[in-house]
């Protein structure tokens, strides 16, 4: 999104509505979470919105396998992220473009300015010539809008689309590398893999934990388990130091000094009586 500058509560209303036109719902049946990328004159950043219902069932499938989701986000800013931290080194000096397939009929669109995301798109097409037609398009009209800008290279990753011929096609309108690879998964053990999320959009983040958050709590957990395991441990060293007192006292009890005791008692009681 693009926005003149507001304040946070008009920007976050102004995005809700947005959303709200956008999935043709009420104000109250939608959820939202958006990132500021940059802010000046105009506020520019990326929101994602989705039905309270739908992420609801989401949330209730989880619950059932007994799984605690820490985060619910789009796949296009999960396919930004992997791109971003695994080739951060090669982007981040360059203006590059990411082409991602990562289903059928389907083209997640990112382009880059020196590792900062300038404009992020999803592609849901019927045809390869669409597909083609509405990529090109796409760039074009980034080109178009930066004049003075270039793609110094564009990075493929490909699924089920002809990647040969989309290729042909965006070197006849752009003058960049092309780098293709099948796409077999994001290898995130890859020490490349490092670092923050460039988009951190969580549609969940008002009623989940963080997993940071959840580390916090299970360190203060355990640290009050500490303390009463140590409470409990004092108390049971005074009982055993009690009862070992009772029964020194036990046995060092002798009936024979009892009798002689009360014996001493009653001579001194008739000395009394003889006074």
């Amino acid at each position: 999104f693009e926005m003149p500058s507001m304040k946070e509560r008009e920007l976050k209303n102004a995005l809700r509505l947005e959303a709200v036109e956008l999935l043709s719902l009420s104000p109250e049946d939608v959820d939202i979470d958006y990132q500021i990328l940059h802010s000046g004159e105009t506020i520019k950043g990326v929101f994602a919105a989705i039905s309270s219902n739908i992420l609801s069932q989401h949330i209730s499938f989880l619950n059932k396998a007994k799984l605690i989701p820490l985060k619910v986000s789009a796949l296009i800013l999960h396919e930004v992220n992997m791109f971003y931290k695994k080739n951060f080194q090669k982007i981040k000096d360059k203006n590059c473009c990411l082409i991602s397939n990562p289903k059928d009929r389907v083209i997640n669109l990112a382009i880059f300015n020196k590792a900062n995301l300038e404009l992020l798109r999803d592609i849901y097409f019927v045809s390869p010539e669409e597909m083609e037609h509405e990529t090109v398009e796409t760039i074009k009209y980034y080109l178009g809008k930066n004049t003075g800008k270039r793609l110094d290279e564009i990075y493929m990753i490909t699924g089920t689309i002809d990647a040969d011929k989309l290729s042909k096609a965006l070197e006849a309108e752009c003058d960049a590398k092309i780098f293709m690879e099948q796409r077999s998964g994001w290898d995130v053990s890859h020490p490349n893999f490092s670092g923050q999320d460039l988009v951190n959009i969580n549609l969940i983040k008002k009623s989940s934990v963080s997993l940071s958050a959840r580390k916090a709590m299970l360190y203060c957990l355990n640290i009050a388990i500490i303390v009463l395991i140590c409470i409990a441990g004092m108390q049971l060293y005074r009982l055993k130091t009690t009862y070992a007192k009772m029964n020194q006292v036990k046995y060092s009890f002798n009936p024979e000094d009892y009798k002689y005791a009360r014996g001493l008692a009653a001579k001194k009681e008739l000395l009394k009586n003889v006074k």
